[in-house]
């Protein structure tokens, strides 16, 4: 059975998904040809002042604004292409220093303070709506707030989502994961990254834990799986980017190829079981149903007369056929996962029972239902939703009866959502 690690990214203790990731912009690639303007003085001539939204306007391909890429020269895309972009994700200090005025809740750098009007233009929310929402000065330490638990430069980026989670009264008392195990089913995790290194678990991970393969257009390894566990657990008060979570949390990760077997996958999932309290699944098939086969009919027929009588005297058989006569191929688990999954609730964490989370998955737009995978419909699982920043149900979130709670991740009408550690020791949104 084919599995498609693109779910969004989940979060710890059921709390938290991803949505797709928006690729931090080098500015200086942007400005050197990569945005396709002529020059710098090409591009500044275009963007001053009242003529940024002007020139942004008139662009040709307005979906193109304000993505985080700097685009081509029929746009003028002066927000993407600015200069004090490259100071953006990285702190309010930094920014201002160059003159450049900070938005601490999308945790970005501009040369000017545009307000809600020209986002509106291209559809996007942003958490600065008015000019003086953005600033050109900070507080003396990184915290732009004195109300924040950790002293970390992107705090106020997480704000909101920390607030709608309510997790920092949890901070408050002490608890922040300390002592929990968290397994990371993905593509990988970069155990070396500052944000987690400290806590990684290399022992109690499977052979292959870190990210291996290399997208040849950006030479980067994997990346989904970091992000994840960044989410779950970044470090607090490091001086980096932003806490997850869970703060506290151990983490310990193992490698999900595409074409894993359904044997191969079981064996992954009870790997070190005994000290894992949550696994945090992101991955899976796709949430629609793709059935079909180039079976004679009348042997179809006869598979599900059997199975339809005979089913629990031959269910290892008959479960390879489910696609004939349930509504989709993967209706339920395959028998493998099943015992495996059973194994890890039964006796993982020490006898006390494995809390396994799975992402909900990103096909809502082309009407995805959970209720018919078995990863997510299992009475083994807690399937998780994504809201937006203001809690909204996002747009690529999938439904269904199975959804047992939803977290805020982000969706595409925000200028960024949650900042996140890549493998290498990047940042992105």
């Amino acid at each position: 059975m084919l599995r498609r690690i693109a779910f969004s990214s989940l979060l710890f203790l059921f709390l938290l998904q991803l949505p797709t990731l928006q690729a931090q912009v080098d500015m200086d690639d942007a400005l050197d040809g990569g945005g396709g303007f002529d020059d710098d003085a090409d591009l500044e001539a275009r963007c001053m002042g009242t003529d940024w939204v002007t020139a942004d306007a008139s662009c040709e391909y307005p979906t193109w604004v304000v993505d985080g890429e700097c685009d081509q020269p029929v746009c003028a895309d002066c927000f993407d292409c600015d200069p004090c972009r490259e100071y953006s994700y990285t702190s309010c200090d930094d920014c201002t220093a160059e003159g450049c005025f900070w938005c601490p809740g999308d945790a970005l750098c501009s040369s000017q303070t545009p307000d809600q009007t020209y986002f509106d233009l291209y559809n996007k929310i942003t958490s600065c709506p008015a000019q003086t929402d953005w600033q050109n000065t900070c507080s003396t330490s990184q915290n732009q707030s004195d109300t924040n638990v950790f002293n970390d430069p992107l705090y106020d980026a997480w704000k909101q989502i920390y607030q709608l989670v309510n997790v920092e009264e949890v901070w408050k008392r002490g608890i922040t994961g300390a002592g929990i195990h968290v397994r990371v089913n993905d593509d990988g995790v970069d155990a070396t990254h500052a944000e987690f290194s400290e806590r990684f678990d290399v022992t109690n991970s499977c052979d292959r834990y870190l990210p291996e393969d290399v997208d040849p257009m950006d030479g980067k390894p994997d990346e989904h799986g970091t992000t994840c566990a960044s989410i779950i657990g970044a470090q607090a008060d490091n001086n980096q980017c932003a806490s997850g979570i869970a703060p506290g949390v151990t983490m310990s990760s193992c490698v999900l190829d595409t074409d894993i077997s359904d044997e191969d996958e079981a064996d992954l999932i009870l790997t070190k079981m005994d000290v894992v309290d949550i696994s945090s699944n992101s991955y899976g098939p796709n949430s629609y149903c793709a059935n079909g086969n180039l079976m004679a009919e009348a042997c179809e027929t006869a598979i599900i007369d059997y199975c339809s009588v005979h089913y629990e005297l031959d269910n290892l058989a008959c479960a390879e056929y489910l696609d004939l006569y349930t509504d989709c191929e993967y209706h339920v688990l395959p028998p493998e996962l099943d015992t495996a999954y059973t194994e890890a609730v039964l006796n993982g964490r020490n006898g006390l029972g494995t809390i396994i989370v799975f992402a909900a998955g990103n096909e809502q737009t082309v009407g995805a239902d959970v209720n018919g995978i078995g990863y997510h419909n299992s009475r083994l699982t807690i399937t998780v939703g994504a809201t937006g920043k203001r809690g909204i149900h996002t747009s690529y979130s999938n439904t269904g009866a199975a959804v047992l709670v939803t977290a805020p991740g982000g969706d595409e009408e925000y200028i960024t959502n949650t900042v996140v550690a890549k493998p290498d020791g990047d940042l992105s949104l």
